[in-house]
């Protein structure tokens, strides 16, 4: 999903639950529409740092948002977001429905669709794996949730998308660094966990 681009070693030996669950999982990730105060502090609780905030949600390079999750970037102002990707993008696109998807990353969006917007598309050519692009939408409000343009308005932050968005190999390494660092945080306490042994995908 990098090109090649990130590469670590995954730890073994790591307990995973047996059971998921979705609004375990919603309660504990940070929300789409978050700002940067409760952004910043929902990483610390974790022993995540401002930097890495940054780091990790530059995973947002790929996949893709339901329209239900980003509905107050389609009347966020200007200042927040390029009117043209808001009105001619988002706003056109989930008229379809609140469960309608967009690309996270503009780069993935067809050209038709862009229209104007394409002069932004960094890369011009490619999509739908990890780079350092989404530092640079974020530069140009190019991107798809709140809690994404939060970290382009505090200082600290923005500081680290800057260092980004220029180096794109320095990301990639420390993109590394800071999954590894993720895929090691502690079971909650009471968990019923276990090492899985034949795929990491599915319960022994």
């Amino acid at each position: 999903m990098s090109n090649g681009g990130v590469n670590f070693d995954v730890p073994a030996g790591r307990l995973d639950g047996i059971i998921s669950s979705s609004t375990e999982a919603t309660a504990s990730l940070p929300n789409p529409t978050s700002d940067i105060a409760t952004l910043i502090a929902n990483f610390g609780a974790k022993g995540f740092t401002a930097e890495e905030l940054v780091i990790l949600t530059g995973a947002h390079a790929i996949g893709k948002g339901h329209c239900s999750s980003f509905t107050d970037r389609l009347t966020a102002p200007s200042s927040e977001i390029n009117a043209n990707y808001r009105d001619n993008v988002l706003n056109k696109t989930c008229a379809a429905g609140a469960s309608t998807t967009v690309a996270n990353n503009i780069r993935d969006i067809d050209a038709a669709t862009l229209g104007n917007l394409t002069s932004y598309v960094i890369p011009a050519v490619g999509g739908d794996y990890l780079d350092n692009s989404f530092y640079t939408n974020n530069k140009n409000n190019l991107v798809l949730f709140h809690s994404d343009w939060a970290l382009v308005n505090n200082s600290a932050t923005l500081k680290s998308v800057d260092e980004y968005a220029k180096n794109g190999t320095l990301w990639n390494i420390d993109f590394a660094q800071a999954l590894v660092k993720l895929s090691k945080l502690a079971m909650p306490a009471g968990s019923v966990c276990q090492i899985r042994k034949k795929t990491c995908r599915a319960i022994n």
